[in-house]
């Protein structure tokens, strides 16, 4: 293969015996937040909003790399491709590739495709087996030095060069858009998917539940989350008198495109998650939630993910 990098590199071939991904929906709402701080202190006293308790139980930073074709075929289809660096301070460092849709309404049913185990992808460079995660990172850097370098630029080709590589490959987000649009989403359209955007967020994570001792009527009369017991979180597995209704984060990003002297674009966003076995039921819950959240922190919803965003404003 033509190596576009200047410095020697072979791919290696390998047969994934086994592979580590997930597949499914998600229903999730996002709200766009005016005050971070101010809220982000309040949600971290564990109050309770519209009868559901919030705990927080994590405070992680994400890393995100969007590849798109030179003209956003992929942003404008409505869906979201990245790479994922998650620094947490419950699991350690991981890495995934997602490829996601936008939300249709404001109750977001959002499709997510995800392959979890990067550590099967290696190139031999030069005598040295190095690893994809190896050619993402110096990318991910690139939101807090903003300095574009030689060797930056290397790691870009390198990614592309993957991506042509791979585009016919068994990667769970390549098959699923091809199962999406075969003719749209073909190995040409894939092979010409390039970094486009980076992204840092920090993230408060937080735990929504129905607690007894602040809502007894409530917990009451709502039907335990069926849900198995390994599946839950750790905090929960410790308290089993919490009922689980959602999952909730904080977002406070900035997103910058890959170029010399790039234009930063901070988002904040408050986003809730439904984790309940009646989905119809976890809806209602959050709706309550959601109803007092807008009156006393002045949350406004939000449909476009934070890549579809960021590219409008680079682009208005």
């Amino acid at each position: 293969m033509a190596n576009k990098t200047n410095f020697v590199l072979s791919f290696i071939f390998l047969i994934k015996l086994s592979c580590s991904y997930s597949q499914g929906i998600e229903e999730q709402r996002k709200y766009c937040v005016k005050n971070a701080d101010t809220f982000e202190v309040s949600l971290k006293k564990d109050p309770t909003i519209g009868g559901i308790s919030l705990l927080h139980h994590a405070d992680d930073v994400y890393y995100d790399l969007y590849l798109d074709s030179p003209d956003y075929t992929l942003k404008r289809n409505g869906y979201s491709l990245r790479f994922r660096k998650r620094i947490s301070n419950e699991n350690g460092v991981s890495y995934s590739f997602q490829l996601k849709s936008e939300m249709v309404d404001l109750n977001g049913v959002r499709m997510e495709v995800e392959e979890s185990d990067l550590s099967f992808y290696k190139f031999l460079q030069d005598t040295s087996i190095i690893h994809l995660t190896d050619i993402i990172d110096p990318l991910f850097d690139f939101a807090d030095t903003k300095i574009p370098t030689i060797a930056l630029q290397k790691c870009r080709e390198t990614l592309q060069e993957w991506l042509i590589f791979k585009s016919n490959a068994p990667i769970l987000p390549f098959q699923q858009l091809k199962s999406l649009n075969a003719v749209l989403f073909n190995d040409a359209m894939i092979g010409s998917f390039a970094p486009v955007l980076v992204g840092k967020s920090l993230r408060s994570r937080f735990h929504g539940v129905i607690d007894p001792e602040q809502n007894d009527s409530l917990y009451r009369s709502t039907i335990r989350n069926q849900i198995a017991f390994k599946e839950l979180p750790k905090k929960l597995q410790e308290n089993d008198t919490l009922n689980w209704i959602f999952e909730a984060s904080l977002d406070k990003s900035q997103f910058v495109p890959l170029e010399e002297n790039p234009r930063t674009i901070d988002l904040i966003e408050f986003e809730v998650e439904n984790k309940f076995f009646i989905p119809e039921r976890g809806a209602q819950l959050i709706d309550s939630f959601q109803k007092e959240a807008e009156t006393k922190y002045n949350l406004g919803p939000v449909t476009k993910s934070k890549y579809a965003q960021a590219i409008d404003i680079l682009h208005n």
